[in-house]
Order: structure tokens, then C-alpha cells, then sequence
């Protein structure tokens, strides 16, 4: 810590180095705001292939797209304190306040997923 009670540069970026939840759960959405075009892409076309494929339950890839969504989302929580840092610096004035805005990403995350669920769920019990 330095004389303010900021962490020193190597102490901020080994925080940075943790598995972003926020970024995991609510993938697209974090990708797209804080510009990570590639995960952006990626993330969202795996979505996309996989709720067209849900259309063909007897294909034998059917099972494994939602595990490869999984994979890409992980893969791009990894690296997401890191790159979300470097990004948008300006807008935080410190990691301490970056960090407490991705605990809010985990929330609204848990939500989203959430919320995704009922509707899956709900549109499978109307049968639409």
C-alpha cells in the first residue's frame, strides 16, 4: 500500500488476475460494455449457434453447444478484470472502485440468469 492507502501497482494487478464472475454470468452484455469486441463476437455467436441447434434436439451436437457457451464465458472471465481495467480506466478512479462495480456485475448477473430461466422455463411449460 502506499502512502494514501492505494495498492501499489503490483498488488492492483495481482486482484485484477481473478476469475470475474460478473463477466461469466452475464458474458454478451459485459463483453459489449466494457469493448471486448472478440469475446463480444464469440460469446454471442456460440448463444446464437446453440438456441438454433435447440431446434434440433436429435442432432448429436445438440448437448454439447451450451457446454462450448459455458467454455467461451469462462475463457473470457479469465482475462475480464485485466482487459475491463485497462478499458476503462478512466471512468474508475481506482481498482478498489472497479472491483466494487464488477460485484455489482455478479449480481445483476445472477439476476439476469435468472430471469432467463423463468422465461425458458414458462415458454417450455406454455409449449411455445
Amino acid at each position: 500500500m502506499d502512502d494514501f492507502g492505494q495498492p501499489t501497482n503490483e498488488e492492483g494487478m495481482e486482484r485484477l488476475k481473478r476469475f470475474n464472475w460478473g463477466a461469466f454470468l452475464a458474458a454478451p452484455l459485459w463483453n459489449l460494455v466494457y469493448g471486448r469486441w472478440g469475446w463480444f463476437v464469440a460469446v454471442f455467436l456460440v448463444n446464437r449457434v446453440s438456441k438454433v441447434a435447440n431446434q434440433y434436439p436429435d442432432e448429436p451436437y445438440y448437448w454439447i453447444l451450451p457446454l462450448i457457451y459455458i467454455g467461451v464465458s469462462a475463457a473470457s472471465a479469465i482475462t475480464a478484470n485485466k482487459d475491463g481495467w485497462r478499458k476503462r480506466r478512466d471512468v474508475f478512479g481506482t481498482i478498489d472502485e472497479f472491483l466494487k462495480a464488477q460485484k455489482k456485475w455478479v449480481i445483476w448477473g445472477i439476476v439476469l440468469q435468472v430471469v432467463i430461466l423463468f422465461l425458458q422455463y414458462g415458454i417450455a411449460l406454455t409449449g411455445g
